[in-house]
């Protein structure tokens, strides 16, 4: 786990661009987390929209919402609380917005996690799982603390 912490930092201070940590973001939460598909968006003050950044385990075809409002999503809900939000079955969940490519992927629960920087949106991790991986996503408590990490960097960036 230290491992990924310290290539982060190592990115970080060769001043990479935005898009590469984004794609070492979301390789490192795949590999930490063991989910099935990963995005990391990031959240746009000028618009209040959350945009897409980074995508692992997602066809591109099924990427058509690549933004969305912050305001009434599941990423203000995890931001508000200060804490992930666990969704057990995306279909039934009012906030979720793009049901119909997790269920041709057959993915049924998300963990969202708002990433932020002194109380403040800088974006977010979303993880997906097939119904088989749900409890081993959901008791990760390293991957909330890589996430605060992750807040204080790609607000500096």
């Amino acid at each position: 786990q230290t491992d990924y912490v310290f290539e982060l930092s190592r990115l970080c201070a060769e001043n990479h661009d935005r898009k590469t940590v984004a794609d070492y973001i979301v390789s490192s939460v795949i590999m930490l987390s063991r989910a099935d598909a990963c995005t990391l968006r990031m959240y746009e003050e000028s618009t209040g929209d959350v945009v897409l950044a980074s995508s692992f385990g997602i066809p591109e075809a099924a990427l058509t919402e690549k933004r969305f409002p912050f305001k009434g999503s599941l990423v203000e809900k995890s931001f508000l609380a200060k804490r992930p939000v666990k969704v057990i079955d995306l279909v039934q969940e009012p906030l979720y917005r793009t049901v119909r490519w997790t269920r041709t992927q057959n993915f049924t629960s998300a963990l969202i996690l708002a990433l932020s920087f002194q109380s403040k949106i800088v974006g977010s991790i979303a993880l997906y799982v097939t119904p088989e991986k749900r409890l081993e996503l959901f008791d990760n408590t390293f991957l909330e603390r890589y996430a605060q990490l992750l807040g204080i960097i790609l607000a500096k960036r």
